[in-house]
């Protein structure tokens, strides 16, 4: 049966990347690592819009972004690596430093924390 040879197929491969930004509107913390990769600060942040490749963010204009840093989702316990590409008065778009999983992305869309992984 080829038809469902190919289904299988379809089945095992991982899930596609999504590069369409959902709106979110979540609490978000930047933290910022200075020397020897110690936590210098943290800034309140709002993100409106994710998607695997990046986010849109509110912060406060007076806030000057160093050109790495992490982001943390409200929620979450995950450190995003983050650069800020564009930013126009409180409005920051920033490009993650690695897509992030199609899974966790959609756990952030839905509100949820990122399902367990079972152990190897």
């Amino acid at each position: 049966m080829p038809f469902q040879d190919s289904q299988d197929a379809q089945e095992r491969q991982p899930s596609k990347r999504s590069f369409v930004q959902h709106s979110i509107d979540r609490p978000g913390m930047i933290v910022t690592i200075g020397k020897h990769l110690k936590i210098t600060e943290n800034f309140r942040c709002l993100v409106h819009s994710i998607s695997c490749a990046g986010a849109v963010i509110n912060i406060s204009p007076k806030v000057e972004l160093p050109k790495t840093f992490f982001l943390v989702l409200h929620g979450s316990t995950e450190e995003i690596g983050a650069t800020e590409f564009r930013r126009d008065g409180e409005t920051a778009w920033i490009r993650f430093n690695m897509f992030l999983d199609a899974d966790y992305l959609r756990s952030l869309v839905r509100g949820q924390a990122m399902p367990e992984r079972p152990a190897d």
